[in-house]
């Protein structure tokens, strides 16, 4: 992953980590090396297959071809895949690998996973040039051929559409997640997990603040909002923009009304009418004519 770490890769381990069957350990940001370098996730199957009944709240199809320890390199859809992003993910597998000898008795104990949320033509030409080849394996997964490890895709784009109730569709672009999965990240969207996270802090927080607010009308965005609320931050003319003479005078006294006057027609009002306005109206209006 690097140094950036994302509002998308935060809150899909946290789904990761309450809809994982319960035999998984999601584990975000696990260090790799020394060295300032982490993979996405580590997880780890603590112990032997999931109870009956227990597929899990999400990726319902991933969790039975993991084995005992698993790499997960996820790529958002604002940073994209990218060359030779594939490679990292090799590079972090071999590492780990060759660092767990007594975790790892065998290769088959490794598998590694390249999460997209969705594939491009960058990642079409990686796999060509590995030579891997790509076994499907139910909508959204693939296995991916030709390496010492179990290596798999999965396009979280195809399994949104394969299973439109999976909350996975909160990281697909122009995907519609369910309400209960908008719900879900709202209810976590303040959550501060690890004590040295910001989630409010992370690249593209307000990219998937905005996704959220794009799935309410306005109507609903400024319901329960108090005036002042819903006019913060407008400057004077555009909380005035569009609305009628009349209506921008509305609720003002006539003394109000007097003053909304630009000068050249206050200059024109008698002095028999102007005689009739309170003394600090009249103060006013002499202050300003005489500027």
């Amino acid at each position: 992953m690097g140094e950036r770490r994302t509002a998308w890769h935060y809150f899909l381990g946290l789904m990761l980590d309450e809809m994982a069957p319960r035999c998984f350990e999601i584990r975000a940001e696990e260090p790799l090396t020394r060295a300032i370098q982490h993979m996405d996730w580590l997880i780890l199957r603590r112990h032997g297959d999931p109870a009956p009944g227990d597929r899990g709240q999400t990726l319902v199809d991933l969790w039975p071809l993991l084995p005992r320890v698993t790499v997960v390199e996820f790529k958002s859809a604002a940073a994209e895949y990218r060359a030779r992003d594939v490679h990292r993910l090799l590079g972090y597998g071999y590492q780990y690998f060759s660092a767990q000898h007594d975790e790892l008795a065998a290769h088959d104990d490794l598998a590694l996973v390249l999460m997209v949320a969705r594939r491009n033509g960058t990642l079409d030409r990686d796999l060509a040039a590995l030579d891997l080849s790509e076994v499907p394996l139910s909508p959204g997964y693939a296995r991916l051929r030709g390496l010492t490890f179990s290596m798999l895709l999965v396009d979280l784009s195809t399994v949104a559409r394969a299973h439109a109730q999976d909350f996975v569709s909160v990281f697909v672009p122009d995907a519609r997640p369910p309400q209960e999965a908008w719900r879900w990240w709202y209810a976590h969207h303040g959550t501060r997990k690890d004590a040295s996270m910001n989630p409010h802090e992370l690249d593209d927080y307000d990219a998937v603040k905005q996704r959220f607010l794009s799935t309410f009308s306005l109507e609903d965005r400024l319901a329960g909002l108090a005036p002042e609320q819903r006019l913060a931050g407008l400057a004077p003319e555009q909380r005035l923009a569009g609305l009628a003479p009349e209506q921008r005078l509305a609720g003002l006294s006539e003394a109000e009304q007097v003053l909304a006057m630009p000068d050249r027609l206050l200059a024109l009002l008698p002095e028999s009418y102007l005689a009739t306005l309170p003394d600090d109206v009249r103060a006013r209006i002499a202050a300003r004519l005489a500027r």
